[in-house]
């Protein structure tokens, strides 16, 4: 499966709309960051990473939807799942390709992170080590949720809008939904934090890990990376 999920990463890293989304995001990161040096009574760290998080979170999606969604939509899937790899081994690459992409947004979201404390005077070599490491973790997680969740539905589906549309559904109106619940019924705050539909935004938009947040996200995401092996092996694709 290693040198499959090689040339699955390599396919997409090639797609140019890919850096577009990158240096959007960065872009706004970086606005944020030079407003919160002005004002930073207001704006700070919370502020530069929710920036990039919200372009970088609909470019996860969009290319986990187009990840085998495409090789449904424009018939390549006929030659993907009759070679020598199993369906297993296929869908992961997925995923691992899907990783490597939150890796690199990760990485870029830190970068920006640990520049602005660095300006602002609060880093030592220490904390920027924790603290790109950690924004790298919680883009991990946060990928490996919503790509195995947005692979199970095109597993389903067969098609890329369907599963797009459903992620944005899932992770962007629910979460509205479960938090109107919360304000009614103060007692559901500990236990919606578990629930990945209403959690996955806030793991890349906050500054810090929050535990049950992040458990909550990797059991759910190996329960739909399971859920999509079992229904792509039980389906029909000659």
């Amino acid at each position: 499966m290693g040198n499959l999920a090689v040339l699955e990463t390599k396919k997409l890293m090639r797609k140019p709309s890919i850096y577009f989304g990158v240096i959007l995001a960065s872009l706004f990161s970086c606005a944020i960051a030079y407003v919160a040096f002005l004002n930073p009574e207001s704006f700070g760290k919370r502020n530069v990473y929710a920036f990039f998080a919200d372009i970088a979170q609909y470019v996860l999606i969009v290319f986990a939807a187009k990840s085998l969604g495409d090789e449904f939509q424009f018939k390549t899937s006929a030659i993907l799942f009759t070679n020598r790899y199993s369906r297993m081994e296929i869908l992961f690459s997925k995923i691992v390709s899907l990783l490597g992409l939150g890796l690199l947004m990760g990485l870029v979201s830190g970068m920006i992170g640990v520049i602005f404390l660095g300006v602002m005077g609060e880093l030592t070599a220490l904390h920027a080590v924790l603290e790109l490491t950690g924004v790298i973790g919680r883009y991990l997680v946060y990928t490996f949720c919503v790509g195995s969740f947005v692979l199970l539905w095109t597993v389903l589906s067969f098609h890329t809008i369907a599963s797009l549309f459903s992620a944005i559904g899932f992770f962007f109106l629910l979460p509205a939904v479960i938090g109107m619940a919360v304000s009614k019924f103060s007692g559901l705050v500990r236990a919606v934090e578990y629930i990945p539909f209403y959690s996955a935004s806030n793991v890349i938009h906050q500054p810090a890990w929050n535990q049950a947040e992040v458990t909550g996200l990797i059991l759910s995401g190996m329960i739909f990376a399971a859920l999509a092996v079992y229904f792509l092996n039980r389906k029909d694709l000659t």
